[in-house]
């Protein structure tokens, strides 16, 4: 099924490329092909939208769109090796198959569901204390220009497969296997598709005082480090300096400053950025480490480093 009709033209879509244009502008068929066999039509997945980590909704891959084309299963898509690198690819549609030279467009189609969050408004009223309410509200997921983070398990290689995608637009069919259904055009980020191993980063649980630092409000704050891998800390805020957890925001530069012994005799200085904020605690992104008077990046050797001296400090639970 041609997929153009659908969507462009008198919609104010952006119209398909030339064949001029196209011919200079191609995908990588290698990062398709893999995207493709990881993430098949059908497959049962989840997603989370805007860098929401915490939040995981089930989905499922219903078709892909290549070069505006509807495919509806895998077994429509053939990949054949023309050199060590390169590659060609056929589409199956209604019996014949249609070469494809380059793929200038290639976007996945999953059901738009509608759900809600609850938001947490705050309000005084007559000077009262501030009051938190909770209301209930459309999530709005798929938004245009939305990310939405695709990923599911693999038990081979006991991680997690994800790849990063962009809305691009809800759309109905007129006909066809999912006539009169709402979906959604994901593009995918070809290059983001990874494996996160998670023995790598399995967290280890402890409680390690700590004096958080943010750049931007030159502000300061006692915290408590609640579990660790070599790249991640989770830190829960001291309630005396709530102020602060307020202004952080996902993508703030942060300093933390560890005593990474019972005693405070062994210090490390580490800076990262806002991964994840919760209401009860932050998730950071560790990149730098204090190495004689300056912050250089964390290598191979300073993760082990790190991971080493949390180990051992008495707060830090060991199996």
């Amino acid at each position: 099924m041609k997929f153009l009709n659908r969507i462009t033209g008198r919609t104010g879509a952006s119209p398909t490329l030339s064949s001029e244009e196209s011919a200079n502008i191609g995908l990588s068929l290698k990062a398709m092909a893999q995207v493709m066999e990881h993430f098949p039509i059908g497959t049962r997945l989840q997603y989370y939208p805007e860098y929401q980590k915490e939040t995981k909704i089930d989905t499922i891959i219903v078709a892909y769109v290549v070069n505006d084309f509807v495919v509806y299963s895998n077994r429509d898509i053939q990949f054949a090796e023309t050199g060590p690198e390169a590659r060609t690819m056929r589409i199956t549609q209604k019996g014949n198959d249609l070469p494809l030279d380059r793929v200038f467009s290639f976007d996945v189609l999953i059901p738009h569901i509608e759900r809600k969050e609850i938001d947490y408004a705050r309000s005084r009223e007559n000077n009262a204390a501030e009051v938190v309410v909770p209301t209930e509200k459309n999530a709005n997921d798929f938004k245009r220009g939305n990310s939405i983070t695709l990923f599911c398990r693999n038990a081979r290689a006991k991680g997690i497969l994800q790849v990063d995608t962009e809305v691009k637009k809800s759309v109905v069919f007129n006909s066809g296997l999912y006539a009169k259904r709402k979906l959604v055009l994901l593009t995918p980020a070809l290059e983001s598709f990874e494996c996160v191993d998670l023995r790598r980063f399995n967290r280890i649980n402890t409680e390690i005082p700590a004096e958080i630092y943010l750049e931007s409000k030159r502000t300061k704050g006692e915290c408590l480090l609640q579990d660790f891998s070599e790249r991640f800390v989770r830190v829960e805020i001291a309630k005396a300096h709530r102020t602060l957890h307020h202004s952080l925001e996902e993508g703030s530069s942060v300093a933390l400053r560890i005593s990474a012994s019972l005693n405070g005799d062994q210090e490390m200085v580490l800076r990262g950025t806002v991964y994840r904020k919760r209401k009860e605690n932050v998730v950071i992104s560790l990149q730098n480490l204090l190495k004689q008077g300056r912050f250089q990046a964390i290598d191979e050797l300073d993760e082990l480093f790190i991971k080493a001296a949390m180990l051992e400090h008495p707060n830090t639970e060991r199996e």
